[in-house]
């Protein structure tokens, strides 16, 4: 064999290895997921009485095999919940995989089971680490426990269900929740829980206003256990401040067990708080001063519990020696013990709300209170020191380098990117579009009548999704000969440089070899169906007769004409204008893609539309209010072009997100009336009226219903006019950005028409301005040159702005353990009451349960 033959069949060795690795063979090693291949394996997994969590391998996805790292570690915490993992392997080596793995696109998603049922159905990318699968399969765990509330109906519902039974903790969630969903499985049976996503839930709430999009979570405490059960009565909410941990959040609700506040009888008789490693907070008083004390205590006690042990210590009932300690301390007083200090911290400031609020403020929260006052150092952790400096380090190299955070870039800002995402779940139908290459190009293009072509990339959103337009189109004209193609940008870079395309993605229009004109139209289905249905006709339509001219103009003719176009335009040329006739061919060309043309002469049409040739008449099927208007002069192809532009536009069309794009590119300010179809039909009349007069053809009329597009209608009129009242009428210049509402109480014609004419005349001031915006993405990316910057000043070291110090790994380690240790014991609990709440709800059928079953 031959060197160069030896090589070629290495490297097909070579190759064959990784390809049956990669496609042929689960790319990881599990230790706590249990492998599935056959049917019966998959059954019992199923048939558990336990949640079964299963994912179906088929092949090699993007970021897979960072899953299954991320799932195998999730596996050991899951089982503690009593959830079982299951891989199934349905790659084309295992002859025996289950029926299931015949299923277009599974490997998409995980699936949950339950004694034989089909339970959720999961995405595979809301599960991109050990939290965010934990969050979604506790969620499930709990589904019945913490119910996921929409809006605030949800919310109120909530409350009527737990008033006078259990306080409510409710949290607004970014993203995962696995710490809430743990600290729930704990305390399900004492609390009542649920989440939301959505801004409108927690509207009302304690500090729900300060949410933004960055907001990560935040959990907020409803006390509604002490309200009667069948009160209207609003439960008292107050947000959570600590940590966003789990050693915090547990042992804030295990706090908040406890009563709210303790009157002490002996001193002993407040080391349960200490005991439970809370902080405490001590109110002194005396005779005199109790009632003092009590009106505080109600002001406080529900932004400490919690928090903080309450405890209200009598002067009488304190040994001699820590009342000759406290001699500095006035009665009442305040202190605050926090559980990693032996000394308590007393309030030096006179008695007051003011003092108060500011005393706790910066002892109990660390943080300045709304009135300032002394700041004692000696109060504040160690720990807490070193975040809060790192933090603002932080945050001033970050306004010096402009420097994004992780959360501002990664975060997903393009929604056409997000849609294209999801919908690639869902395979593109492109058996009836012609995938041409550098050979087919020029073969296709020449013999090609009508041809479509769609330039694109394939890592563009955009072109993506116009891609998956033009297989719908193509699968929707499969009865015809194909008259779509697509040619690939990113394969074919020496075709597309020939071509001229410099934007992606570009459709264009070529017939008989020759490449036409750009498709200018929307992105959208029917409008590509339409394209081709209209350059199928072949403009203009030949109109010899009385009988085709009259059915040219009611849309008959061609076949289902006005299905495919809402205007229409006919030319009467005789034989002798031939310069006009000219000019009339040019400007079809740049049109036959949206609208149909027809030509007779002057005989033949002088009975159905009265004029002597030349002239254009311009033919709108779907006006109710003017169905036509004539050209009968100036027939140069600037002032047709001119005439077909502002007069395609119906009289008083309805304004949607498929009609702005056409109104918006006549450069003229829109008369926008809002209404309720039902209500407001006389004054949509009123308004036509005007607009079919043409004494006000610098504008553009139109309307909307408050009701359709999803109540777009609506949100518009609320940003025009700051409240929804209908009929409404507003002047929106969208160029300049100005907008004149209509004052008037009655829409009369003519109070319309002085409106219209002072805002003409600049007699009028704008009632409000739209935002100046730009076009850019909502979001931001990651500045290299910064990060360069960055790097040249601290000696090359990435813009990481932590500090990795051995300090800072003792730090981290600690509080894994301290992560570790919470978790084993809301698990504990967890479990011991789930055991009892067996033994309490089964008590006939308890005999039939082995030992180790409960």
């Amino acid at each position: 064999m031959e060197p160069k033959s030896c090589k070629t069949m290495l490297l097909f060795v070579i190759s064959s290895v990784i390809f049956s690795n990669v496609y042929c063979i689960i790319p990881h090693d599990f230790n706590k997921v249990t492998v599935i291949n056959t049917e019966n394996e998959l059954e019992n997994l199923k048939s558990s009485r336990n949640i079964a969590v299963v994912y179906y391998y088929k092949r090699e996805l993007a970021r897979i095999r960072h899953f299954f790292k991320e799932y195998d570690k999730s596996a050991e915490y899951l089982a503690v919940y009593g959830v079982q993992a299951g891989i199934v392997d349905c790659t084309e080596t295992n002859k025996q995989s289950p029926e299931k793995c015949k299923e277009a696109q599974i490997q998409h998603n995980i699936f949950t089971y339950k004694s034989g049922e089909d339970l959720l159905i999961l995405d595979l990318e809301t599960m991109f680490d050990v939290n965010s699968i934990m969050s979604n399969v506790l969620q499930l765990v709990l589904l019945q426990e913490v119910p996921i509330i929409q809006n605030l109906k949800d919310r109120d519902e909530l409350i009527d269900r737990s008033r006078g039974k259990k306080d409510v903790i409710f949290t607004y969630q970014k993203a995962e929740h696995r710490i809430f969903m743990e600290v729930a499985f704990a305390y399900q049976d004492k609390y009542s829980f649920a989440v939301t996503t959505e801004k409108e839930a927690v509207a009302n709430l304690k500090e729900s206003e300060d949410i933004t999009d960055s907001t990560l979570a935040v959990i907020w405490v409803l006390h509604c256990k002490e309200k009667a059960e069948k009160s209207t009565d609003q439960c008292i909410d107050v947000k959570y401040e600590r940590k966003m941990d789990l050693p915090s959040l547990a042992k804030f609700l295990r706090a908040l067990s406890l009563p709210p506040f303790i009157e002490l009888k002996t001193m002993s008789d407040g080391d349960k708080h200490l005991k439970e490693k809370l902080d405490v907070v001590y109110f002194l008083y005396d005779k005199e001063t109790n009632s003092d004390v009590k009106e505080i205590i109600k002001k406080y006690k529900y932004d400490l519990h919690g928090v903080a042990g309450i405890q209200l210590v009598d002067k009488s009932i304190m040994p001699p020696e820590m009342t000759e300690v406290l001699t500095h301390v006035k009665i009442p007083g305040i202190g605050v013990l926090l559980y990693t200090k032996n000394e308590p911290v007393f309030m030096s400031q006179p008695w007051s709300e003011k003092n108060i609020y500011n005393f706790l403020s910066e002892t109990l929260f660390n943080k300045k209170g709304e009135f300032q006052g002394d700041d004692d150092e000696d109060d504040v952790d160690d720990d807490e020191v070193r975040e809060i400096v790192q933090a603002n380090n932080e945050e001033s190299v970050r306004a010096k380098y402009d420097l994004p955070t992780a959360y501002e870039v990664e975060t997903q800002d393009d929604k056409v990117a997000y849609s294209v995402y999801h919908t690639s779940k869902t395979p593109m139908s492109l058996d009836h579009v012609i995938k041409l290459k550098d050979e087919t190009f020029k073969p296709t293009v020449k013999d090609s009548s009508i041809l479509l072509i769609l330039f694109y990339l394939h890592f563009d959103a955009k072109s993506m999704a116009v891609l998956r337009i033009f297989g719908e189109s193509a699968e929707m004209l499969k009865d015809e000969k194909s008259q779509l193609a697509s040619l690939s940008c990113y394969d074919w870079t020496d075709v597309c440089g020939k071509q001229n395309i410099s934007r992606y993605p570009t459709i264009r229009l070529y017939q008989n070899g020759k490449y036409v004109n750009d498709y200018r139209g929307a992105f959208d289905v029917q409008a590509v169906v339409n394209t081709v249905k209209l350059l199928q006709i072949n403009s203009p339509v030949k109109l010899g007769t009385n009988q085709a001219v009259g059915d040219f103009i009611q849309g008959k003719f061609p076949e289902n004409l006005n299905q495919i176009t809402n205007t229409s335009v006919l030319g009467v040329f005789d034989k002798n204008h031939k310069d006009e006739l000219k000019a009339f061919k040019t400007v079809i060309k740049e049109y036959q893609m949206s609208l149909v043309f027809g030509l007779t002469d002057s005989e033949v049409a002088k009975s159905i539309v009265k004029v002597k040739g030349p002239a254009i008449i311009i033919i709108r099927h779907n006006d109710q209010y003017k169905k036509d208007d004539g050209l009968t002069s100036d027939f140069t192809v600037d002032n047709i072009k001119s005439f077909i532009q502002s007069k395609k536009i119906p009289t008083l069309p309805e304004l949607t997100p498929m009609t702005f794009p056409e109104f918006y590119q006549q450069g003229k300010p829109l008369v926008i009336l809002f209404l309720d179809e039902t209500v407001s039909i006389y004054t949509k009349e009123t308004v036509a009226t005007l607009s079919k007069s043409g004494q006000f053809s610098q504008f553009i009329f139109c309307w909307m219903d408050i009701h359709s597009n999803q109540g777009t209608g609506e949100k518009i009129l609320k940003e025009y006019q700051n409240e929804v009242k209908v009929p409404a009428l507003s002047i929106v210049n969208n160029r300049k950005g100005d907008v004149f509402n209509f004052a008037g109480e009655e829409f009369t014609e003519t109070a319309i028409t002085n409106w219209l004419n002072g805002v003409s005349k600049q007699n009028l001031q704008p009632s409000n301005f739209l935002k100046a915006g730009e076009w850019k993405p909502p979001g931001r990316s990651y500045d290299f040159l910064a990060i360069m910057d960055f790097e040249n000043e601290h000696g090359g070291r990435s813009p990481n702005l932590t500090i990795d110090s051995q300090e800072e790994q003792e730090t981290e380690n600690d509080d894994k353990m301290e992560d570790m240790e919470a978790r084993a014991e809301l698990i504990g609990l967890g479990n011991s009451r789930l055991y009892k709440e067996r033994k309490t709800d089964e008590p006939k059928v308890a005999h039939i349960h082995k030992k180790d079953e409960l």
